[in-house]
């Protein structure tokens, strides 16, 4: 009787360790998700406390503020927005309109950041979305939709105040109407679909290619497997396509690039490597095999992948385009492959009938996400400008080139070193700014006379480039970009 007892005992206790054990696994899995949202959110939004921006961030501010840089007022319209973006600006102007209004709250480079950062964290949930409604499975979306934030030049644009993370927005919109749309029969969806995506490729040119080749592949499956009602389909998801880019092209486009060259600054040549190679090659096999195995939303996802990576491969070969995916200027085509890529992880998964799936895809997620602690949160306290160094150079005559005359002008009329210029008299004199449209050979065309000015008269001259001066001797290195005169 004892022995029973003793054996008993023995197997409630080998019970209870196993149900105890699978309930701490279950409550662990389960609150994963729970903390890598917060520490996620968290970490990334550190970003926000960047309080100096760059040249091309302060002239999209002044851009979107409605204020020429030269000439600093307080009360502009949404049409000196559009002629601010024509002339000092390379994109649809779409950005520009939104961070218009957005600024209307507050002018805090915290604020301003966020509209970026929202852009981005919209388009992780459409990626969300786009997986739930290929495979029905929440924590499968939940974990793919991570893998975005394993890249570090996708979270350094994440809090960019340019139209990069708004044109990611409309990458993963555009995915996410090949995978609708095609077996959408409501007109009015039809509609807003096309809506939000002609409203979304007002950021970049490029957002334009990849919401019409999402548009044409659309089409395509409406004509083949909808004979009858494809053309009014297809009337009600092109013609706000065709209204937006007449807009673009003569409000922006035809000012800013009349002969739509590639502006010289940016490198078309050809990166043969083992990443572009890659990114090339997969989505036409994978087109070949999901052919073969009648998957149609899987064939017309592919299809708009390969047909998008090819279609800016010819712009690079005629060098309008860059070729090279780790450009920031193909950040758009870049999103695009990396949601194909994640959409084929999450068919990989799906197929896999083995219930630890889940837990291992998880794991190995968020020890990915772990290591990524300092890249989450990259641009925090990487500040363009010091202001602390500005602050010292009190009762200074002072002269600001044209490439850190925005940020300065930011600085002291809206941000950090705002208090410093207003308590302190300092003789500030900014160099004022080229006009960025450019001519028939891509370069800017410039109609100011370069002045030789006399910086003897200046005790701080601030630039991004070290001084050319015929005397050298007169001037010292004050700290990054500051150049002291000594007298």
């Amino acid at each position: 009787m004892i022995k029973v007892l003793v054996q008993l005992s023995k197997l409630c206790s080998h019970f209870a360790i196993l149900f105890f054990s699978n309930r701490v696994v279950s409550i662990f899995y389960r609150s994963v998700p729970i903390f890598l949202t917060i520490y996620i959110l968290f970490r990334i939004t550190l970003n926000l406390d960047n309080c100096s921006p760059w040249y091309d961030e302060a002239m999209q501010f002044w851009i979107s503020f409605g204020c020429d840089p030269d000439e600093i007022t307080m009360d502009n319209s949404v049409v000196e927005v559009v002629k601010l973006n024509q002339i000092f600006n390379h994109d649809p102007g779409g950005f520009s309109l939104l961070l218009h209004f957005w600024l209307k709250v507050s002018q805090s480079i915290e604020w301003i950041r966020l509209l970026s950062l929202l852009f981005f964290i919209g388009s992780v949930m459409v990626i969300s979305l786009t997986i739930q409604s290929l495979f029905k499975d929440k924590l499968l979306s939940f974990i793919c939709s991570l893998i975005p934030f394993l890249f570090d030049s996708l979270l350094y644009f994440s809090t960019e105040i340019r139209a990069y993370s708004m044109e990611c927005l409309c990458s993963s919109f555009s995915m996410l109407a090949v995978c609708i749309l095609p077996k959408q029969k409501a007109l009015g969806k039809i509609t807003l679909f096309s809506i939000m995506l002609c409203l979304l490729m007002t950021s970049r040119y490029s957002a334009i290619i990849e919401v019409a080749i999402a548009m044409l592949v659309i089409a395509l499956y409406w004509l083949r497997h909808y004979r009858i009602s494809a053309k009014e389909r297809i009337f009600f998801l092109i013609v706000p396509f065709v209204t937006i880019a007449c807009l673009i092209y003569f409000f922006s486009l035809s000012l800013q690039n009349p002969s739509i060259k590639t502006p010289h600054y940016i490198d078309t040549s050809f990166k043969i490597d083992g990443l572009n190679i890659t990114f090339f090659l997969i989505p036409p096999c994978c087109l070949f095999l999901f052919s073969h195995f009648k998957n149609r939303i899987l064939v017309t996802l592919a299809l708009y992948v390969t047909l998008l990576n090819f279609a800016f491969l010819i712009l690079a070969i005629f060098n309008i385009h860059p070729a090279d995916i780790r450009s920031k200027y193909c950040i758009g085509v870049f999103f695009v492959n990396i949601i194909f890529l994640i959409l084929l992880l999450a068919k990989l998964l799906s197929s896999i009938k083995h219930h630890t799936k889940h837990n291992i895809a998880l794991g190995i997620i968020t020890l990915g996400i772990l290591l990524q602690h300092r890249s989450l949160s990259m641009r925090k306290g990487q500040d363009f400008l010091d202001t602390k160094e500005l602050c010292k150079l009190y009762e200074k005559k002072i002269y600001v080139d044209e490439t850190l005359s925005p940020t300065l002008k930011y600085l002291t009329t809206c941000g950090t070193a705002k208090v410093w210029k207003k308590d302190i008299n300092n003789q500030i004199s900014f160099q004022k700014q080229s006009p960025h449209v450019l001519d028939s050979n891509g370069h800017m065309e410039v109609t100011k006379k370069v002045e030789n000015l006399d910086l003897s008269f200046f005790d701080i001259v601030i630039t991004t480039n070290p001084i050319s001066l015929k005397n050298t001797s007169d001037w010292k290195n004050y700290s990054n970009y500051f150049y002291q005169n000594i007298k």
